[in-house]
């Protein structure tokens, strides 16, 4: 049931057209899935710096302004049902080129609004084009190398990803100071038409149900309940979850608190964001070093020990006098290395059974990520307000959290071995 419908033949065709080596396609198509996959760190780091100057000019608080983006997380997280589902059934070009087109005009729409309440609407839309990129990405690649090479695939595609975002923070910090925010959403725009037309050009179908229709009847038979019930699939999945709500409550907060209590403008707050990416993406590049000496379970692990023990530094530090911009700079950069190596290995995991519905899969993984860390971020978003020291005490308790959901992992690796 779970073997790769692709054979190493149809596999060059999929991803080296005549005249081209494979070295020569592939990271074309690396890059594509790269930059559609990124949709959401661009969607929410390149605005993060302008939320003071949207506050504003909107006229609204800055907790009602965080919805800008709580409902762009919630869109993305509700619609991986959509995408996933359909691109098993009906192939992952159409459905990724439809999710690269509704982006590019959702983001143009965001920018001619003036109502945070319509803000909100636009970016929930903006958010379920975004989700496209992400969802199909990870099962194209699940498609193309099977069981076996998916967890490094995928691995290899967040390297890319972790790639693009290290600027934007910074760009959007420098931007915030010399343009007003509707120009941050033509900058999104002009990234997805971009996307869409390179998409256009190279992307290959790799749906079993379109490659094989004989696979067809499988794809629509593996269900929900199929893979939520799959303990490595669950597993994997509440582990990013806990880690992606530690970061939307640090990066939808730390605007605020960086001008309010450390004096910083939104080019410092930008510069800042990006340091935290860079970390990020030094863990998802660090799994390739870390995977062939631990494994990969066990790489999982010093992920999550690495974020938890980051937050519980900044923890003890908000709860006395010794936190400063300068103190509270290594703990926040240890706590995002860490999200970066479970970000790597976790995707991959959780898709690994599934090679009929890996879409699906990847949809649901999409949505306990995504949705679970949108929810648990606007509960608490007013709580945390109050200070550094609870909301950092929130993050820790989530941080935590992950590194317990990834026990399972670890007992279930030593069970059957």
């Amino acid at each position: 049931m779970y073997r790769s419908l692709i054979s190493s033949a149809d596999l060059n065709k999929l991803t080296t057209p005549a005249n081209d080596s494979p070295l020569s396609v592939r990271p074309r198509l690396y890059l594509l899935l790269a930059c559609a996959a990124c949709f959401a760190p661009l969607s929410i780091d390149l605005l993060i710096p302008a939320l003071p100057q949207l506050s504003q000019q909107l006229g609204s608080s800055a907790s009602k302004t965080q919805i800008a983006i709580f409902s762009f997380i919630a869109g993305y997280g509700i619609a991986p049902f959509f995408w996933g589902r359909l691109s098993d059934l009906y192939g992952r070009r159409p459905l990724l080129l439809l999710g690269l087109a509704s982006y590019t005009v959702s983001s143009i729409l965001c920018s001619l609004i003036d109502n945070f309440l319509a803000l909100a609407a636009a970016r929930f839309i903006q958010g379920f084009s975004a989700a496209a990129g992400i969802v199909i990405s990870r099962a194209l690649l699940r498609d193309v190398y099977g069981p076996r090479g998916a967890t490094k695939a995928i691995s290899t595609l967040y390297l890319f990803v972790a790639a693009l975002p290290i600027l934007i923070p910074a760009a959007g910090g420098a931007l915030a100071s010399r343009v007003d925010w509707p120009f941050l959403f033509l900058i999104m725009g002009a990234v997805g038409a971009l996307s869409f037309a390179f998409a256009v050009l190279i992307l290959p179908e790799t749906a079993p149900a379109r490659m094989q229709p004989a696979a067809a009847p499988l794809a629509r038979r593996i269900g929900s309940w199929e893979i939520l019930s799959h303990p490595a699939f669950l597993a994997n999945a509440l582990t990013n979850m806990l880690a992606m709500t530690a970061t939307v409550l640090f990066i939808s907060n730390f605007a605020y608190f960086g001008e309010q209590v450390y004096g910083f403008n939104p080019q410092h707050n930008g510069f800042i964001l990006a340091t935290y990416n860079i970390a990020i993406a030094a863990g998802i590049t660090l799994v390739r070093l870390l995977v062939p000496r631990l494994g990969v379970v066990h790489s999982l692990l010093v992920g999550t020990i690495s974020l938890s023990t980051g937050w519980l530094i900044v923890c003890i530090l908000n709860n006395g006098t010794m936190a400063t911009a300068s103190s509270l700079l290594w703990p926040l950069l240890l706590a995002s290395f860490g999200h970066g190596i479970i970000m790597a290995l976790s995707p991959g995991q959780a898709l690994v059974p599934f090679t009929h519905a890996a879409g699906t899969a990847s949809a649901w993984y999409g949505c306990i990520q995504s949705v679970g860390a949108a929810l648990i971020s606007y509960l608490l978003a007013g709580f945390v307000s109050s200070s550094p020291a609870v909301l950092s005490h929130s993050i820790f308790i989530c941080a935590l959290l992950s590194a317990l959901c990834a026990i399972p992992i670890l007992r279930e690796q030593s069970r059957q071995q």
